[in-house]
C-alpha cells in the first residue's frame, strides 16, 4: 500500500516532483540511462527534457555475424520499438553495414522528431548517402555535426539530373564540419565545399559554424551567425603552411564581422598536436599576411591557436578592431616561435587591452614574460596557461618551473582564478612544493587554483611523500586554505602518505571540501 502523504520523507517527496526532477536530470553528472531504469515515471521526465544527452545511436556490431536479411529485420524491428522521444538526437557511424538505407529509414520513420544529427564518415561515398538524408528528412533539424576522412576524389552529391539544393531548414542553428585529413596538396574535394555551401545556403537561421580550414562559403545571408570557428583536427601542421586564398578568409570575414561574438582560428580537438613535436620548424617558410578590414564591435572571444602562421604586426592590427574583446586565446602548435614573440610585441608597442577579462596562453616558452606583459592586462580575471609541446629548444629541456610562473603573476592585481597544464609531471617534488610556497602573496588574491599535470608514462606507481616532502607539503595546505578551491590533478600518494595528511587536516581544521587532488577526490 502506498505511503500517505505525511509517511513520506522530504527526499521522496523531491524524487517525485516533475520540477526538481528535470533540474536534476538537466546536471551533465546526470547518468540519465540510468534514471531512465529506476521507474517509468522517471523514464517520461528522462525523455521529456527539451536537449536531452540522450542519442540513438547506428553503431557497428562486430559481433553480429546473422546475414543482411536478419540485420535488416532486427533492425525494422528496433525502429518500430524505439520511442519516438530518443530519436531527437540520432548518432551514426559508416562503419556499419548498410549505413545509407539505415540511416535514412530511421530519420524517415521520425521525420519531425530529428532535431539532431550526429555523423561519424570514414568511408569514400558516406557524403552521397548523407545528402538524401538532409534533403528528404529531418526538416526540423536543430544541429548538424559530421567528422569524418573526406577523399580528394570528387563525387555527385545528387543523382544525374537532380537540382543541387536543399530544402530550407529554419531551425537549424548549428552546423559543424570537422574533417581529420586535410590535404591541399593534392587538390583538396570540391565535394566537401559543395556540401558547406549547401547546408548554409539552406540554413538561414545559423548561429553558429565550424568549418575546415581552407573552406570559404558565402556568409553573406547568414545574419544570424554569431559564432565562427576554422578548425584544425587530427590535421599534419606541415600540410597547412602553403595557404594561397588567404584573401577568401579576410573577404568571408569582412561579410561577418559586424556581428560576431565569437571567431575561432585552428582550434585542434584531436589528439596529433598534443604529443611532443621537435620536427616541425617553419623559420625559413613566409608567414601569412593575414588582417581584419572592418571593426568588430560585437567580438567578445577571440582564439588564434596558430599565430606563428600570421605575423605578429598584423596581429596587433586585429586586435585593435576588437574594442570591446573579454576573452583572448593565443597558441601555437606547430613550432617555437609565437607565443613568446607576441607577448614580447606587446610589451614593446606598450599595448593595453582593458577589455579583456579571461586570458588563455598555449605554449608559451619564457613564461617570465608574463610578469613583463602584466600591464597590458589590467583587468584579466581569468588566465590559464597550457604547456603540453615546449619542452625542448636547442636540446636543451626546459621544464615550467611553478615558482617561476606564480612569481611572474604578482603584478596582475586583479586575477582570481589561475589554472596551469603542466607538460610533465614534476621530478623533484620537493621543488613543486617549495614553489607552491613561494606563490603564498597571490593565493591571497586568488579565489581558485588548478594546476593539470601530464604523466606521458602509463605506468606509474603511487608514491610516499618523504619526511621533508611532507613537511613542506602541510605549509603548502595551510598557505593554499586562503582560496576557495584548489586542484591539483595527477597528483597520486599512497594510503599513508594521504592518511598523514588528512590527520593534519583535521588537526588544523583546514577546510578539505575545497582542495580538490587524487583523481578529483579530496587527498
Amino acid at each position: 500500500m502506498e505511503a500517505s502523504r505525511e509517511e513520506r520523507s522530504v527526499q521522496e517527496i523531491a524524487l517525485n516532483n516533475p520540477i526538481i526532477l528535470k533540474e536534476i536530470f538537466k546536471c551533465a553528472s546526470t547518468p540519465l540511462k540510468s534514471c531512465r531504469l529506476v521507474c517509468q515515471f522517471w523514464n517520461n521526465i528522462v525523455l521529456s527534457l527539451p536537449n536531452t544527452r540522450l542519442a540513438s545511436k547506428l553503431a557497428h556490431n562486430d559481433k553480429d555475424d546473422s546475414d543482411d536479411d536478419s540485420q535488416a529485420v532486427q533492425y525494422f524491428s528496433l525502429c518500430r520499438a524505439l520511442d519516438g522521444r530518443l530519436a531527437k538526437r540520432i548518432s551514426a557511424n559508416s562503419d556499419i553495414v548498410s549505413f545509407g538505407w539505415k540511416l535514412m529509414y530511421i530519420c524517415d520513420k521520425f521525420n519531425d522528431r530529428v532535431q539532431i544529427l550526429e555523423l561519424c564518415l570514414r568511408k569514400e561515398n558516406s557524403l552521397k548517402l548523407v545528402c538524401p538524408v538532409l534533403r528528404n528528412c529531418c526538416p526540423n533539424l536543430k544541429q548538424l555535426r559530421i567528422v569524418g576522412k573526406f577523399i580528394a576524389k570528387d563525387l555527385d552529391l545528387f543523382p544525374p539530373g537532380e537540382e543541387q539544393i536543399l530544402p530550407v531548414k529554419p531551425n537549424l542553428t548549428l552546423f559543424a564540419l570537422t574533417c581529420w585529413n586535410f590535404r591541399p596538396e593534392i587538390k583538396f574535394s570540391t565535394t566537401l565545399a559543395n556540401l558547406i555551401d549547401l547546408v548554409v545556403n539552406a540554413s538561414p537561421n545559423l548561429s553558429e559554424v565550424t568549418i575546415p580550414w581552407g573552406f570559404y562559403p558565402d556568409l553573406s545571408n547568414s545574419k544570424s551567425l554569431v559564432s565562427l570557428n576554422i578548425a584544425l583536427d587530427e590535421v599534419d601542421p606541415i600540410k597547412i603552411e602553403d595557404i594561397q586564398n588567404v584573401s577568401k578568409l579576410s573577404g568571408m570575414l569582412h561579410q561577418v564581422n559586424g556581428q560576431l561574438v565569437n571567431l575561432t582560428i585552428g582550434t585542434v580537438q584531436g589528439a596529433f598536436l598534443l604529443l611532443p613535436s621537435t620536427h616541425y620548424r617553419f623559420e625559413n617558410r613566409p608567414q601569412i599576411g593575414f588582417h581584419l578590414t572592418r571593426r568588430m564591435p560585437k567580438l567578445r572571444k577571440f582564439s588564434n591557436r596558430i599565430v606563428e602562421m600570421f605575423r605578429c604586426a598584423d596581429f596587433f592590427q586585429n586586435i585593435e578592431m576588437m574594442p570591446f574583446l573579454e576573452t583572448l586565446v593565443i597558441g601555437r602548435q606547430l613550432e617555437k616561435r609565437g607565443v613568446d614573440e607576441i607577448l614580447q610585441g606587446i610589451c614593446k608597442a606598450k599595448m593595453v587591452l582593458p577589455s579583456v577579462r579571461n586570458l588563455e596562453v598555449v605554449e608559451l616558452f619564457n613564461s617570465r614574460l608574463l610578469d613583463r606583459v602584466a600591464t597590458a592586462f589590467p583587468n584579466v580575471e581569468r588566465f590559464e596557461m597550457v604547456r603540453m609541446l615546449a619542452r625542448e629548444v636547442e636540446g636543451e629541456v626546459r621544464r615550467l618551473e611553478v615558482a617561476v610562473v606564480l612569481e611572474a603573476f604578482r603584478g596582475w592585481k586583479r586575477l582570481k582564478h589561475l589554472k596551469l597544464t603542466l607538460s610533465e609531471f614534476p621530478v623533484q617534488m620537493g621543488e613543486f612544493i617549495w614553489g607552491l610556497l613561494r606563490g603564498e602573496e597571490l593565493f591571497r588574491r586568488l579565489s581558485t587554483l588548478e594546476i593539470k599535470m601530464r604523466r606521458w608514462d602509463e605506468n606509474y606507481e603511487t608514491r610516499d611523500f618523504s619526511e621533508d616532502e611532507m613537511s613542506l607539503f602541510k605549509q603548502a595546505l595551510l598557505v593554499m586554505d586562503k582560496m576557495d578551491r584548489v586542484t591539483i590533478a595527477g597528483l597520486d600518494l599512497s594510503t599513508e602518505s594521504r592518511n598523514n595528511i588528512m590527520d593534519f587536516v583535521a588537526s588544523h581544521k583546514i577546510s578539505a571540501s575545497k582542495f580538490r587532488m587524487m583523481g578529483g577526490e579530496f587527498l
